[in-house]
């Protein structure tokens, strides 16, 4: 099997191979998060390594790959790992509107019982009007948010109808 491995991939997959038992820990300086778990999945994903024991550990596959032996044969026991062992990237943390910031003021009139005009967004933000057009557009397509429109003697006047959430 010829594979083709990055110097990072190459000098994961010795380090598990060196490992008494075969376990994934040596990871070189600089990849974590994203890049970490990027490389354990294009590793996954070429069958190089697998989860057993609750571990990340070098296969067959990945051993034959660096041309190594293959270490004798035990029953596989892949399982999932622990929560605290999960070396997929984190969940994305709740996106909070940041104060004093021209969204925040968008929406901060929005919420006022009496709305807002284009006129007035354009005129707090110094934006153009097809930019808070735009605006109105994508804070009506967040989850919690729901902007309604209705025309009145004073013009379109655009409101929250729902809930931050």
């Amino acid at each position: 099997m010829n594979t083709q491995l990055s110097e990072t991939q190459q000098s994961i997959l010795i380090a598990a191979a060196q490992h008494p038992e075969h376990r994934l820990e040596g990871f070189p300086e600089g990849v974590k998060g994203g890049a970490r778990a990027k490389v354990l999945g294009s590793l996954q994903n070429k069958g190089l390594i697998e989860i057993r024991q609750d571990h990340w550990v070098i296969s067959t596959a990945g051993l034959a790959a660096l041309g190594m032996p293959a270490p004798p044969a035990t029953p596989p026991q892949a399982t999932t790992p622990e929560p605290g062992e999960n070396l997929a990237p984190e969940a994305p943390k709740a996106r909070r509107t940041r104060e004093n910031t021209k969204r925040a003021r968008v929406i901060a009139m929005l919420q006022r019982p009496e709305g807002a005009t284009l006129a007035q967004l354009v005129e707090a933000t110094g934006w153009k009007r097809h930019t808070a057009r735009a605006a109105l557009s994508i804070l009506g397509k967040k989850p919690g948010i729901r902007i309604e429109s209705s025309q009145t003697d004073a013009g379109r006047i655009y409101r929250v109808a729902a809930n931050l959430a």
